[in-house]
């Protein structure tokens, strides 16, 4: 039996265009909708009898783990859904721009020369990330779906209406949800009832709130089978000062920083305590402590720094952003810039927090030096695939979102007014830098290599800087996550350039977590990079051992910032043997504790923790092994 799909006939003979060439088809597949992909039955088939990881289009590690019903109906329309999201991006680029120019950008993004994230039917038609303020609850309530909200009295029905938002917010959005102030403004409710922190009672009251938060943030409530990407943020008293500065509750009331820093403390204690079964990292929310920095890129606020060198050294489970007064970390690697909008957007303090991204599409660096004869060639593709990535992302936001948000379809933008369009970023994706340069036969290693790499990351950041002139939107650049991109790239890579490409994967940090370089270069060399996106990316710092005195903790964090580190992560990598036993182990293979061989890790993929087996292959079986964990003695 067979189902017929109804598209426009140009997007039928484009399809098929594809469908028809051998290489072609392979490059459908690897998009995940080849005729095989959409095909409901043998996707159903595959589910069962396949590893998920492996046979999942647009895998990723936060949803590949266990079967279930939600995740089963996710996964077996997947590319379906994803060939209804790309016709959709066809049928708008055409109005907007006509027929040779759509056919031109979605060509672009089968061949891998660009790569749109969250392309599905269902994804490609809400917006991307988010960071939004608990104060519009604290104002109104929760004031939509079947039974409303008034707005909440208690400490504790602020956390459960918090907890429902983001919950809300992850169907609306493809990434990731941030309550920015959540815990700024759960002080207010606790200060209010009488609430001491320092007092066993109390700290137990919130410790319990925080941990009903948590429970409920890891569970997999999102349409395709995911946990939502939840984000909080702590931060130094600089930062409070700062960014709070002309905030008031609702009660006129200014925020008082010293609370607010021990109910923060208390809450990060208890985070970093991990899972109390496992004995491992919660996977949400990422915290992301934020650091106010000097001139000469020294802490302000050196209790804070030293409370969370103390309280990383266990699990290592806290995102590090040191900032300059006006940006938020948002999740695993996106950065609010308050200053860039202002024109646009209140301060922090006065409801300017809402700030997001609404799709990224991601050039392919490797790609550009293998296509390009030269130098001077490589910046003429570059322009070319620049602006196809801005007409992609115009096509998202006017053409697709707007026609959304006018239909009620993204209720948090109407009817409900919380959230605009205008305050969302237009995202262009980095990636690969390191093979590029191996591309271009000039290594990052040398300093030809790291000289080209920084030509490139300005010249991206500067059309990121004219596309926002000419259209009025505000454009970044961004080191994306690339989980599944960094694999997907350099399979069509391949496919297209055969021996010519011999990377398994790309890299999605500057550095490859598998290359063989020190803990003090590494960070210099990101650093070096770091500060020319505006919107940043990660670095993770592979540790073999835990770290068990604070200072070393201190001493790591004091050498990121001093290099121009913006956004990083001590990272352990956590070993589970047969016998249930967690250790730190790095990439080790036998467990310390018995001897048992380890069946599983569980490390950041990219910002937040997961565990490899649920990773794809070839970052499973490729990637994780050759990663390098340094000794204590190299990392501080």
């Amino acid at each position: 039996m067979k189902l017929s799909l109804t598209f426009e006939p140009g997007f039928h003979r484009l399809y098929q265009k594809f469908a028809n060439d051998p290489i072609g088809l392979k490059l459908l597949e690897l998009e995940g909708i080849s005729p095989n992909k959409v095909d409901v039955g043998q996707m159903s088939h595959d589910y069962f009898t396949k590893r998920l990881a492996d046979t999942s289009v647009d895998q990723n590690a936060n949803s590949n783990e266990e079967l279930s019903a939600n995740n089963y109906q996710a996964e077996v329309t997947k590319g379906i859904l994803k060939l209804e999201g790309y016709y959709l991006l066809w049928r708008y680029s055409k109005k907007r721009f006509g027929l040779h120019r759509a056919n031109q950008m979605l060509s672009a993004i089968w061949r891998g020369e660009l790569y749109f994230h969250d392309s599905s039917g269902q994804g490609i038609q809400v917006p991307y990330c988010f960071a939004f303020s608990t104060s519009n609850l604290m104002i109104e309530g929760r004031q939509y779906g079947q039974l409303h909200s008034l707005p909440p009295r208690r400490s504790d029905s602020f956390v459960a209406q918090v907890t429902e938002v983001v919950m809300d917010l992850s169907q609306e959005f493809a990434g990731a949800v941030a309550p920015g102030d959540f815990i700024v403004n759960l002080a207010w409710y606790l200060k209010k009832e009488g609430r001491d922190p320092e007092r066993a009672e109390d700290r137990a009251y919130i410790e319990n709130l925080w941990q009903k938060f948590v429970h409920v943030a890891n569970n997999k409530f999102r349409i395709s089978g995911q946990s939502p990407f939840s984000n909080v943020s702590i931060f130094d008293r600089e930062n409070l000062k700062k960014l709070f500065e002309e905030y008031r509750y609702p009660d006129g009331t200014e925020v008082d920083v010293e609370y607010v820093m021990t109910v923060q403390k208390v809450i990060a204690e208890f985070f970093a305590q991990g899972d109390p079964s496992t004995g491992l990292p919660y996977r949400f929310p990422v915290m992301t402590a934020n650091l106010s920095v000097d001139k000469d890129r020294r802490p302000i606020d050196e209790d804070f720094l030293d409370f969370i060198s103390r309280i990383n050294v266990k699990l290592g489970v806290l995102n590090i952003y040191a900032n300059e007064g006006s940006k938020i970390a948002m999740c695993c690697r996106y950065v609010n810039d308050t200053e860039r909008m202002k024109y646009r957007a209140d301060s922090f303090g006065n409801g300017g927090l809402n700030i997001g991204s609404h799709r990224v599409v991601t050039i392919n660096f490797p790609r550009l030096a293998l296509d390009a004869r030269d130098e001077k060639h490589f910046f003429v593709l570059l322009d070319r695939r620049a602006r196809m990535a801005r007409d992609l992302l115009l096509v998202h936001r006017e053409e697709i979102l707007r026609r959304r948000v006018k239909k009620g379809f993204l209720k948090f933008f109407k009817p409900l007014d919380w959230f605009s369009l205008d305050m969302l970023f237009s995202t262009i994706g980095i990636h690969g830098q390191y093979e590029m340069c191996e591309f271009m036969g000039l290594p990052m290693e040398t300093a030809e290599g790291q000289a080209f790499t920084e030509k490139v990351l300005k010249r991206t950041e500067e059309y990121a800087a004219i596309f926002s002139r000419g259209t009025g939107h505000s454009f970044n650049t961004e080191e994306i996550p690339a989980e599944s991109t960094a694999a997907t790239l350099a399979k069509k890579d391949r496919l297209v350039y055969g021996k010519l490409q011999p990377f398994e994967l790309y890299s999605n940090q500057y550095v490859p977590l598998i290359a063989d370089m020190g803990t003090v270069d590494r960070i210099k060399l990101t650093g070096r990079f770091m500060k020319h996106v505006s919107g940043g990316g990660i670095l993770h710092l592979n540790v073999q051992e835990q770290i068990t005195d604070p200072y070393i903790m201190k001493k790591l964090i004091l050498i990121s910032l001093s290099e121009g580190i913006e956004h990083f992560a001590i990272n352990y990598g956590f070993g589970i043997c047969a016998h249930g036993h967690m250790a730190i182990v790095g990439t080790g293979t036998t467990c310390p504790i018995c001897g048992q061989p380890i069946t599983d890790h569980l490390t950041r993929v990219i910002g937040y923790f997961t565990r490899v087996s649920s990773w794809g292959d070839v970052r499973k079986n490729y990637e994780y092994p050759k990663r390098k964990f340094h000794e204590l003695n190299k990392a501080g």
